[in-house]
């Protein structure tokens, strides 16, 4: 994994935003095969579960200040810790997504050589004074938003 170890507070910067930006809020749904318990809770066998991915990424107890956008909580002493990454955009244990290591390396590699080519900025040239509204539903999206490429020389 070249790319962590030459970059890494490019990968924390996406780590951050798949926290902050959860795109499938309630992950992938699945189904119980047979009668458990998950903390307290009795779970027949064949309900249905999915998972809060949104309010898992903005717990304070894991984060601290899940409100905040800050590509330095998974960085420690100038090292990309992936320990510190408690998000789990891509599920967890037996059901982690079959693409996740092609979809991580495809991102950096996207956003390396987009970031390199382009400098970004709102169309209008000011600041943003808070974050977009999100568009809630299977996945989240944002309402029309424009913003100005301009290529770097």
């Amino acid at each position: 994994m070249f790319y962590i170890n030459s970059m890494p507070y490019l990968e924390a910067c996406i780590r951050e935003q798949m926290r902050v930006d959860t795109v499938v809020p309630l992950g992938v749904p699945h189904r119980a095969m047979t009668d458990t318990k998950i903390g307290s809770y009795d779970v027949p066998e064949g309900t249905m579960i999915s998972v809060n991915l949104t309010m898992l990424s903005m717990d304070k107890e894991i984060w601290g200040d899940p409100e905040n956008f800050r590509p330095e909580r998974y960085i420690k002493n100038g090292v990309l810790d992936v320990a510190s990454d408690k998000n789990l955009p891509f599920g967890a244990g037996r059901r982690l997504c079959a693409g996740e290591t092609y979809a991580r390396q495809s991102m950096f590699q996207v956003f390396a050589a987009f970031m390199q080519a382009f400098s970004v900025s709102t169309a209008d040239g000011k600041p943003l004074k808070k974050p977009s509204r999100r568009i809630q539903g299977i996945i989240t999206t944002i309402p029309e938003f424009w913003v100005k490429l301009t290529p770097r020389t």
